[in-house]
């Protein structure tokens, strides 16, 4: 039996006043039946934006508790893609 992919259905973004190191959240809706929230919207030192996964904290910043993430990397590329897309588009239009 075949497994059905989920399709990313809707993105919300939550863009932070004080955007030091987060710039926004994201709530990602697959197959308008799941949601993923809480995923942060960064930018790297060479200006260019990365989507990471919803974690919860811990006393050890340096392990990675994550709540969500996506088992291979092709479904990552396609989550990060749909919220900077979207992020990109909230951006241009409250510019507008």
């Amino acid at each position: 039996m075949g497994i059905a992919q989920m399709k990313i259905t809707s993105v919300n973004i939550f863009v932070q006043k004080y955007k030091n190191p987060v710039h926004a959240f994201a709530n990602v809706t697959m197959d308008d039946s799941f949601v993923i929230r809480g995923l942060a919207i960064k930018r790297k030192f060479d200006g260019t934006y990365y989507v990471t996964m919803p974690e919860f904290p811990r006393k050890d910043p340096s392990i990675q508790n994550c709540v969500a993430f996506p088992t291979n990397d092709n479904t990552r590329k396609e989550i990060e893609y749909a919220v900077l897309k979207a992020y990109n588009n909230r951006l241009e239009n409250s510019y507008a």
